[in-house]
């Protein structure tokens, strides 16, 4: 059928409507993109069938800078900790309220119907729309971005255009076909059954359980409204004929001794594991983010965490290209980092997946002896308890988050969560830098780099007493010196002082230090509060911008 609509335009085409899509949707309108987001299923999915439940720290304080995360914390039902069992035993607990350098110490669970419709109804609050029931037939690039040929649910077809195309379409995407990436990965082949259902007895409801048997493995994950998510490793069956209850309820029994008795399912279902990640995340003007791009395993409720990670990863780049304060060079990182992210995190779930499914001998003594000696030497709290909560991930070089508390580097996440909020869609952008007082714990600026100046009480800036080679100052002269260097080019300063939380100031250190930010809470760059040491974060700041540089064009004009 030939075309018989007009030429759309947009600055990004989202392909997928799903939580990253929406996401991603809101992160872009946010920084005043012109967004464009179409979904081929006719309706979001519908109650009570979701296999997403967990939404960890990390995520929430991404979510926050969209202003959904304290509506998913009041939806949803709090863990404060995950506990390993074995024949009914509990081996251990790694305790997420611990973590002390999140504002949100726990993980909210609720159906991903759920906070896909808290998501949405945010996306309809910043003036987007989702067009249902478009499908994306083929695309094509040039020089000028993408054009993709979308059928409409009467059938007629449209040739869209946009700078950018994101498909976040799910595991078969469409977006990922046509541009014939491949979609590799593990071994690990397993079917999980899933039922919703009220659980009678002791079963802790602060506590995602994991339970070791050698009759398989089962996780218990505590629901709002009194119900249980009950997940178990069960023989590969069609998943269009859903496990009946009486196989949760026996499963529950042997594998969870002493949680309790099994209700009435409010619905049951499986589903077939099979980890993959594409090879590339990124091709010429398109990419991919969530499903579209990965695939892990479900042990730990991280694969739909890790999508959001990748919607908030790539939204703020996009957005910097858009503007002109980015090169698109930029863009070559979201691949990097996120596929290194993906496939951290795809090696570990895979592995716990292989131990959950340890049947019995001197392995299983072995896994439960690790456990309980994690458990008793504190491993549990101060390494899986993060790497659960996903705070430790890094984007540093070797991908790991910094070794020693008070040596940021690039790529970690910094302790620093209260983005500023634009006042509308489409404000104006940060393009100069501001010396403005911080509070204890300074703000991320939501369009350009936080540049935190370090200053220990007592001490003097760049333009100080101190001289040159002076670290920053105990008044504002040094963070106004570092605010003035960075004039005309997308950053703020905030100053550091010893007031800061102690959690801050761990982080940082107590050396005078200037530390560049990027909008999504990763350290960008790491320099001396020296007048050299600025110099360096001027040069990198200024490597980042646009070779030619321009003024960017008017948003009505871009597409």
């Amino acid at each position: 059928m030939e075309p018989d609509r007009p030429v759309g335009s947009s600055e990004v085409l989202i392909v997928g409507a799903g939580p990253v899509g929406v996401a991603l949707g809101c992160d872009l309108l946010q920084r005043g993109v012109r967004v464009r987001l179409v979904d081929s299923a006719a309706a979001p999915a519908p109650a009570p069938r979701s296999r997403a439940v967990l939404v960890w720290p990390r995520t929430l304080e991404l979510l926050r800078g969209i202003g959904v995360a304290e509506r998913l914390a009041a939806t949803g039902h709090r863990l404060t900790g995950i506990g390993y069992r074995s024949e009914g035993r509990l081996l251990g607990r790694a305790a997420v309220d611990r973590i002390a350098d999140t504002p949100y110490p726990f993980a909210a669970t609720l159906p991903q119907y759920e906070t896909e419709r808290l998501l949405l109804e945010r996306l309809a609050e910043l003036g987007g729309t989702v067009e249902r029931g478009v499908v994306l037939e083929d695309l094509r690039q040039d020089a000028r971005g993408v054009t993709a040929r979308l059928r409409h649910p009467d059938g007629n077809e449209e040739q869209a255009h946009a700078r950018w195309l994101v498909g976040a379409d799910g595991a078969h995407s469409s977006v990922r076909k046509q541009l014939g990436i491949g979609f590799d990965g593990d071994t690990v082949d397993v079917t999980f059954g899933i039922a919703d259902a009220p659980i009678d007895g002791p079963a802790a409801r602060d506590t995602l359980h994991y339970c070791y048997t050698a009759d398989g493995a089962l996780g218990v994950v505590p629901l709002p409204d009194g119900l249980f998510r009950v997940a178990i490793s069960i023989p590969h069956r069609d998943p269009a004929e859903p496990p009946p209850a009486g196989v949760f309820a026996e499963a529950l029994r042997r594998r969870a001794p002493g949680l309790g008795e099994l209700g009435e399912p409010r619905w049951t279902g499986s589903f077939r594991v099979r980890c993959r990640i594409a090879d590339r995340f990124r091709d010429g003007n398109c990419f991919l983010a969530g499903d579209a791009a990965h695939i892990i395993s479900p042990a730990g409720g991280q694969g739909m965490n890790y999508g959001l990670q990748d919607a908030f990863n790539l939204g703020w780049k996009l957005a910097g290209v858009l503007r002109g304060t980015l090169d698109a060079a930029v863009l070559d990182s979201y691949h990097r980092e996120r596929h290194a992210a993906v496939a951290r995190v795809a090696a570990v779930t895979a592995a716990q997946t292989r131990w959950g499914m340890i049947a019995g001998g001197p392995r299983r003594v072995l896994r439960d002896t690790l456990v309980r000696g994690a458990a008793l030497g504190g491993l549990l709290r101060r390494r899986i308890a993060p790497m659960m909560a996903q705070t430790d991930v890094s984007y540093a070089a070797d991908g790991l988050r910094r070794a020693r508390p008070g040596h940021p580097r690039p790529g970690d996440r910094l302790p620093v969560f209260a983005p500023a909020a634009l006042a509308a869609p489409g404000g104006p952008a940060a393009t100069a830098a501001t010396a403005a007082p911080a509070p204890a714990d300074p703000a991320l600026d939501r369009d350009g780099f936080t540049v935190l100046v370090r200053r220990p009480s007592g001490s003097s800036g760049p333009s100080g007493p101190s001289g040159p080679s002076g670290p920053a100052g105990a008044d504002d002269r040094g963070s106004a010196a570092v605010a003035a260097a960075l004039a005309g080019r997308p950053a703020v300063v905030r100053t550091v002082d010893d007031t800061a939380s102690a959690t801050l100031l761990r982080a940082l250190g107590p050396r005078p230090v200037l530390v560049a930010l990027r909008p999504d809470g990763h350290v960008q760059y790491v320099a001396p509060a020296t007048r050299s040491g600025l110099a360096d974060l001027v040069r990198h700041l200024d490597g980042l911008a646009p070779r030619t540089r321009t003024a960017p064009e008017p948003a009505a004009a871009r597409g």
